[in-house]
């Protein structure tokens, strides 16, 4: 991927919905008894990143959805276990950009849609999942920092492209 030259005024951001977000908790006492977050805890991560969906119509329109995964794994207390994570906690988000560019810079800006839609959605669902951890009563997880850029170069860049006379396809999560 390399830099545009498109600038910022050529993305609108039109919203957003979380449209995953669940927190399976193993039913061991000894976790629910303590705060998986003290003792050395270890959390591991993952994202990923489903196909932008472009809607063609009167008002062309991008679906973007990016999805997070965290696994406590264990602690100082709790032996280390990757195979049947003790908190697994899985989140979804989709947001609807549009896209204002000439038609020879379309592709070049579909192509940035692909980092600026995640680096836009991620903060949204950290909290979001950040929260759903802390009600369940484990508070203070610090999701990492997501370097979008770098996962976008390493992902199949993909769109589908749909008429807004067809049914919308349900989007598919993990």
């Amino acid at each position: 991927m390399e830099e545009s030259s498109i600038n910022n005024t050529w993305l609108e951001f039109v919203g957003y919905k979380i449209v995953n977000i669940s927190c399976d908790v193993m039913p061991i006492v000894g976790l629910l008894m303590e705060n998986a977050t003290r003792n050395n805890a270890e959390w591991a991560f993952s994202t990923g990143f489903s196909p932008i969906t472009s809607i063609t119509g009167e008002s062309p329109s991008y679906v973007v959805t990016f999805g997070m995964k965290a696994d406590f794994i264990g602690n100082d207390n709790l032996p280390k276990n990757t195979e049947k994570p003790y908190i697994s906690a899985v989140g979804a988000i989709s947001g609807i950009f549009r896209i204002d560019v000439e038609e020879k810079l379309l592709p070049k800006a579909e192509e940035q849609l692909k980092v600026q839609g995640p680096a836009i959605l991620a903060p949204f669902l950290r909290a979001a999942m950040t929260s759903v951890l802390s009600i369940s009563g484990f508070s203070g997880i610090i999701f990492p920092l997501i370097n979008v850029y770098d996962l976008a170069k390493k992902e199949p860049f993909e769109i589908i492209r749909q008429d807004t006379s067809e049914p919308a396809e349900a989007i598919k999560h993990e």
